[in-house]
């Protein structure tokens, strides 16, 4: 493997992959989406807990002006040195990120406690790191539009035909296909990591089992497939404290499920909305979840220190 090759499948996201800024100083410019960024190791290192892992090393708080409270995160990402099917390979060595966040802020109304703080923070360390392995390094160059800046101009150049220059791979995987099969497989490690049981789930789709056969068709229903399974149970406009409590064991026990800290962190952002409903209703229904969150990421932390001494 060449020193380059990781970095240039890493090192530039796609349009959809930027999302605007829609508040503060950067309003109107852009940045990377968190979740490309897990998307894109995963194509690239395998499915997280077997071709990436990250441990949360220390998290902390500093003082800030006008009594503003600044929290930091300090983690250590490690990716699988061999192909994602080498399950025997070795992991690299650390790669360590910081990364910071608001847990209280001045506003309008006065003083504004953040209860994502240590996640957006968590989240900021990870994109630290990621850097250092080539995640979305056109954009720290410039060479797109975001909120570190324009692209230079370029003088136009001339045209010149490409019909006989062959396609490399980087190139063939730009295909929609390519790109749709890639989308579906991220979809399917994100409910398991056995690719066995991907096939189950493209025969029970309706698909053949190889994603080799895959044609436009077998991809919708795929699609249909995979947003019947993933379909999580939301709260409607008029929200009771009994369904509160409903939701909330429906929630412990997909938390009591997870298998990585990453998880965690998908699942407060999948289900912020509902998760703040629920604080704001029936704060007893809220601590249930709170507390079962909390053993897990407990549990999940000494899982990964014990495996790391070993």
């Amino acid at each position: 493997m060449g020193n380059m090759e990781i970095w240039n499948k890493l090192k530039t996201p796609p349009p959809d992959a930027m999302k605007p800024i829609l508040g503060g100083r950067l309003r109107g410019k852009s940045d990377i989406n968190p979740q490309w960024r897990y998307e894109a190791i995963t194509e690239v290192f395998g499915t997280c807990g077997i071709g990436w892992k990250y441990t949360i090393d220390r998290l902390w708080t500093e003082a800030g002006s006008q009594e503003q409270v600044l929290c930091f995160a300090l983690i250590s990402f490690y990716h699988r040195l061999g192909s994602p099917e080498e399950r025997d390979a070795t992991w690299s060595d650390p790669i360590p990120g910081i990364g910071g966040s608001m847990l209280v802020e001045k506003e309008k109304e006065g003083l504004h406690s953040s209860d994502e703080g240590y996640k957006m923070a968590v989240t900021d360390a990870l994109s630290v790191a990621l850097k250092m392995v080539g995640v979305g390094a056109d954009v720290y160059r410039g060479m797109m539009e975001s909120k570190y800046g324009k692209p230079p101009l370029q003088e136009p150049q001339a045209k010149t035909s490409t019909a006989s220059i062959p396609k490399s791979e980087e190139q063939l995987e730009e295909d929609p296909l390519a790109k749709s099969k890639r989308m579906i497989w991220a979809r399917m490690s994100k409910i398991t990591s056995d690719k066995i049981e991907w096939k189950k789930m493209a025969i029970e789709a309706g698909c053949p089992k190889s994603s080799k056969d895959w044609r436009k068709e077998d991809i919708d229903k795929l699609v249909k497939y995979l947003d019947e399974k993933e379909k999580k149970p939301e709260p409607t406009e008029e929200l009771t404290p009994e369904k509160c409590y409903e939701l909330a064991e429906v929630y412990k026990g997909m938390i009591a499920n997870f298998n990585t800290q990453n998880d965690l962190v998908e699942f407060e952002e999948v289900n912020h909305d509902n998760l703040y409903k629920i604080k704001t209703l029936e704060p007893k229904a809220y601590l249930v979840i709170i507390t079962a969150y909390d053993t897990k990421f407990t549990e999940l932390k000494g899982k990964e220190e014990i495996e790391n001494e070993t």
